[in-house]
């Protein structure tokens, strides 16, 4: 089996015109994880966005499990799960504004998509379980 290995998104601050923050890109190399349960994919530095919109790109394994939680402050040890099931991602609200459906078992060869509130949080972290083997994904996320 294939562990997991959690990574930290790079972000990219863009700007407007003369130091105005406008919107924060993250890209993540591809993450392979197993099936040996729910493991952490990637954190994402929230701290000062409003929204982020996320999209996760399966490769191989479907997934068989998909977990969106947040850290309220950068020295927090624990994370808060915000949505987890399938009822949560095909019937949104609370944080989670919209999704392309049901990510918590999401296909092999696609792509599935999120928009969140992240108001409030310093880091969003993502973490997923595959259905079969060595699953990889890809991550890439936009947050104003």
């Amino acid at each position: 089996m294939t562990a997991a290995v959690s990574i930290v998104a790079t972000r990219r601050d863009k700007e407007v015109s003369q130091g105005a923050f406008a919107f924060a890109e993250f890209e993540a190399a591809a993450v392979t994880m197993d099936n040996s349960g729910v493991q952490t994919i990637v954190d994402l530095d929230v701290t000062g966005l409003t929204r982020i919109c996320v999209q996760l790109v399966v490769a191989t394994a479907t997934l068989a499990a998909f977990q969106i939680s947040a850290f309220v402050h950068n020295r927090a040890t624990a994370a808060v799960v915000l949505k987890s099931t399938t009822a949560q991602f095909t019937a949104p609200s609370g944080v989670l504004i919209d999704a392309s459906g049901d990510l918590t078992g999401q296909v092999a060869g696609s792509a599935g998509w999120f928009v969140l509130n992240v108001a409030g949080f310093s880091t969003i972290r993502l973490s997923a379980n595959s259905t079969a083997g060595a699953s990889t994904l890809a991550i890439f996320a936009n947050g104003v």
